[in-house]
């Protein structure tokens, strides 16, 4: 694409630094430093909480509220006080950067409208509305209605709205949005590039598993730890390492399981174990139910790892109901994915099914999301 010589500033709003890896995923990361790539100028503002504005809500709202609604997902990140609060901040980096040609948010939650003109673009994964009909399956309390509420305006008021999965663009596209909203595919969040053949190669005589995973996929991390210890038995040489995790919580672990914790990509050593694991991994495993990890999964595929995952809804959107670079696993029980396991152990084609997830994600390139993203925000210069 040759892009348009007006784009020359951008101002990008981010939930924490969007210069660190580690700030969700690393998208804000690649997505500022792509855009940089293409010549363009990139004032990058934190979106921050104010500490003293959250305690004072902690110890009066909060307290009461929180009684009143046990189990309510309601904090000071979605309240009226820090959302004037960082309507504040927005006003004082638009005065900073009067150049600015476009606002980029990397969240629904907030945006420039209403204190300028200039075009206002939001990204981000889902919408705290899809959160409650998808995850948690429940109609929303009194007070996290209105910041849904606030929220759906920043988005119906914004020039473009890009989700990074096919199932919440639809879900918006049926709802209040569908002239602005725009699904321009996923993305590999992945600093090395893979050497396909090499990788290959190393992989045919691979013995480990990889999980990745913070510990809100424990529930996936536990089946694959029981199903482990009995294809063990059977093949001793097998070998497991957890990425995201470390051991606390976990009992009667079997030999041959390794917990990495949280590994930086910011740091050398904990970014060459991280891809030295990819590329080493005879497939990867995360089946936890609704949601398996999916940007973790997609750089996983991207190193020629198979996978089994849980058939939830954004994978199977993406990458359809049946595929050919690993398994469903329809129910998350230690036998049937012990099964599945087994299966690709054993798989006569296992080069082509590795060969195969390379390709499936092979496409999402950031340099491609960028071209796309520029080229719907010049429509509205």
């Amino acid at each position: 694409m040759n892009r348009s010589k007006d784009i020359k500033e951008v101002t990008v709003f981010t939930k924490g630094d969007a210069s660190k890896l580690r700030t969700w995923s690393n998208v804000p990361y690649f997505f500022t430093h792509t855009l940089e790539e293409k010549g363009i100028i990139v004032r990058r503002v934190a979106i921050e909480t104010n500490p003293r504005l959250e305690r004072i809500f902690t110890k009066t709202i909060y307290r009461i509220y929180s009684k009143l609604f046990p189990g309510t997902t309601y904090s000071f990140q979605r309240s009226f006080l820090h959302y004037i609060a960082v309507r504040r901040s927005i006003k004082k980096a638009i005065k900073k950067y009067p150049a600015t040609d476009v606002f980029y948010f990397m969240t629904f939650s907030f945006s420039s409208i209403g204190l300028s003109k200039k075009p206002c673009v939001m990204i981000c994964d889902w919408t705290y509305e899809y959160y409650f009909k998808y995850f948690v399956e429940r109609a929303p309390d009194t007070l996290e209605r209105t910041a849904i509420a606030r929220e759906n305006k920043q988005i119906r008021d914004s020039d473009l709205t890009v989700p990074l999965f096919p199932g919440v663009a639809e879900f918006l596209q049926h709802t209040k949005h569908m002239d602005k909203v725009h699904y321009f595919g996923h993305i590999i969040n992945s600093l090395e590039s893979c050497n396909v053949q090499e990788v290959l190669e190393t992989k045919q005589h691979a013995t480990s598993i990889v999980f990745i995973g913070s510990k809100k996929y424990l529930q996936g991390a536990e089946v694959l730890i029981q199903s482990f210890q009995q294809l063990k038995k059977r093949y001793p040489q097998l070998t497991l390492h957890i990425i995201g995790m470390d051991g606390d919580g976990f009992s009667e672990l079997p030999e041959s399981i390794e917990f990495h914790g949280y590994l930086d990509k910011e740091i050398p050593s904990e970014r060459a174990t991280y891809y030295n694991i990819l590329r080493e991994a005879k497939f990867m495993v995360n089946t936890t139910p609704k949601w398996g990890a999916f940007s973790a999964t997609v750089e996983a595929m991207y190193f020629c790892n198979p996978v089994i995952v849980a058939p939830y809804r954004e994978f199977v959107k993406t990458f359809g109901t049946e595929i050919s670079f690993g398994s469903f696993c329809e129910e998350n029980t230690t036998e049937v994915l012990a099964s599945l396991m087994e299966q690709l152990l054993l798989h006569s084609e296992y080069k082509a099914v590795c060969t195969a997830a390379h390709q499936a994600v092979s496409s999402f390139t950031w340099n491609t999301f960028v071209d796309r993203v520029l080229t719907h925000t010049q429509k509205n210069l």
